[in-house]
């Protein structure tokens, strides 16, 4: 067998070389999140067991108020649906005001994960080739009495952009991690931001820390009894307020002074 025989078999009988691994937080939010999303597709061909109830609003909605303490379902959030694995729970809603909302719950979680994915560097970053996400910045909003840490994004698919924040809203003295992520659907441009009056209005009916007003709807919620997906039911406001708030912009850093000092 030729020398060259031999490096091709060589090349052939090689393992394969090791992938790089996510990173955690696209276990914890994008995984929990993409489970959902396969259900949610499947859910219209297969009427039964854990697939009809991750797109029935009655159970998920219920499924959430056992994680997370509420006043009431907020008539301007409607629930797309669910799914859990391994420990981390998600649920998508969308939000009037053209925002779409995902709540993850992860019982597992310790201080060093949010540690990496508010810490103010970039462990929320991730690249999956059709989509990439990117941290442009980090800090703390006052929410109801608490300071939460947050995470500002970009996420890019297509050669499009959309805002996203990140925020902890982590029970005080919880062992694990609760975080919402907040996504405007309309397109943006570099720099803008899901601004702070945005989450706190949508925390509102929420109980998070000690300082709050209790929401009280104004009338039954539109999801109310419903046991199936509906897309009109689901999605009928995202878009039409005409009153959604815009998206702010990051502030400019100021440009490095320069050495007026001269050569000695």
């Amino acid at each position: 067998m030729s020398d060259t025989s031999q490096d091709d078999w060589a090349e052939e009988m090689a393992p394969p070389p090791k992938k790089k691994g996510l990173p955690g937080w696209l276990l914890f939010c994008g995984g929990g999140c993409l489970i959902f999303m396969v259900l949610a597709v499947i859910g219209g061909f297969l009427l039964f067991g854990v697939v009809k109830d991750a797109v029935n609003p009655e159970i998920q909605w219920a499924s959430l108020e056992q994680e997370i303490e509420i006043d009431a379902r907020p008539n301007e959030m409607r629930i797309m649906g669910g799914g859990g694995l391994a420990g981390t729970r998600t649920w998508m809603l969308s939000r009037d005001g053209g925002f779409m909302v995902t709540i993850i719950r992860n019982s597992n979680a310790d201080a060093s994960e949010r540690e990496a994915l508010f810490g103010g560097g970039k462990g929320a970053d991730v690249n999956l080739g059709v989509t990439e996400s990117k941290t442009i910045g980090s800090g703390e909003i006052m929410v109801q009495g608490r300071m939460l840490d947050f995470v500002n994004m970009t996420t890019t698919s297509g050669g499009h952009s959309q805002a996203m924040r990140m925020v902890d809203i982590t029970p005080e003295g919880d062992a694990g991690m609760t975080v919402i992520q907040v996504v405007a659907t309309r397109m943006s441009k570099a720099g803008d931001t899901i601004g702070d009056d945005v989450i706190r209005e949508i925390l509102k009916p929420f109980v998070i820390g000690p300082d709050r007003e209790i929401y009280v709807p104004d009338g039954p919620h539109p999801q109310e009894g419903q046991k199936s997906f509906d897309a009109e039911k689901t999605f009928g406001n995202i878009e039409r307020d005409a009153d959604r708030p815009k998206l702010e912009k990051l502030p400019e850093e100021p440009a490095p002074e320069e050495d007026s000092k001269g050569d000695e």
